[in-house]
């Protein structure tokens, strides 16, 4: 299998999460939760660099995105990518009061 994806080391991440911050928008979340949603495998080993991008993501997702991330729920092609689409569907609903959580 080799070595981690891009998007897999923690560097790389760290760096794509700081690039999303400065320009998000709604063009933006569409791109996020379009490529979340289509990953083929995501590996349990590698899920663990993506707690931060999942929360910066959650505190920037609001009401208005809900359809979106909803819709692409049923298009996840991993267990791992739905886990994180229902982490910001639960962040749209509490957009109005600040909460974000994270499902285990």
């Amino acid at each position: 299998m080799g070595g981690l994806p891009t998007y897999c080391h923690p560097m790389g991440l760290g760096f794509v999460q700081r690039a999303l911050e400065k320009c998000w928008n709604a063009r933006t979340c569409t791109m996020v939760v379009e490529t979340i949603a289509d990953f083929e495998d995501w590996p349990e080993g590698w899920q663990q660099f993506f707690s931060d991008f999942v929360r910066m993501v959650g505190a920037r997702v609001t009401s208005a995105d809900r359809s979106l991330i909803e819709r692409h729920l049923d298009l996840a092609k991993t267990a791992f990518g739905r886990r994180v689409l229902r982490v910001w569907r639960q962040a749209t609903l509490d957009s109005r009061v600040g909460l974000i959580r994270l499902e285990t």
